[in-house]
């Protein structure tokens, strides 16, 4: 159970699903620790329909799973922002999300910046590309 008055506050994150069936609070919790709780265990509690409040005590860590914003837990996006008590969750309207994209069987001569860029023009602007 999260305490919060006995805590340092800036060790708290307020997580939302956002449009998905919501993942069962078990696997919320291990799928936080097996991604955030490498270096401390993490806490977390249900505190809204689709909100939880993360207790990450490692700011390193804290750091690192606000700056990128995103995860996903059982195919069901959880946006992440700093708790503070003032403020509730705000939701910003996505326009892009950046993802992973594995593309299989590229031949040869389409395997180059200018090759993959016109492949994957139906999905977006390439980023990065490791070749296999």
């Amino acid at each position: 159970m999260l305490n919060t008055s006995h805590r340092n506050k800036n060790e708290y994150i307020i997580g939302k699903f956002h449009r998905c069936s919501l993942p069962p609070g078990g696997l919320v919790h291990a799928v936080a620790n097996r991604n955030w709780g490498r270096s401390r265990k993490i806490s977390c509690k249900k505190i809204g329909d689709s909100t939880y409040m993360f207790y990450i005590p490692h700011a390193p860590t804290h750091q690192w799973v606000i700056q990128r914003g995103v995860w996903n837990i059982d195919d069901c996006l959880l946006f992440v922002l700093s708790w503070t008590p003032e403020d509730s969750f705000k939701f910003t309207e996505l326009s892009t999300l950046p993802v992973w994209v594995t593309l299989m069987n590229i031949s040869d001569s389409c395997y180059s910046r200018l090759g993959i860029s016109h492949i994957a023009s139906g999905l977006g602007e390439p980023i990065l590309t490791h070749k296999p």
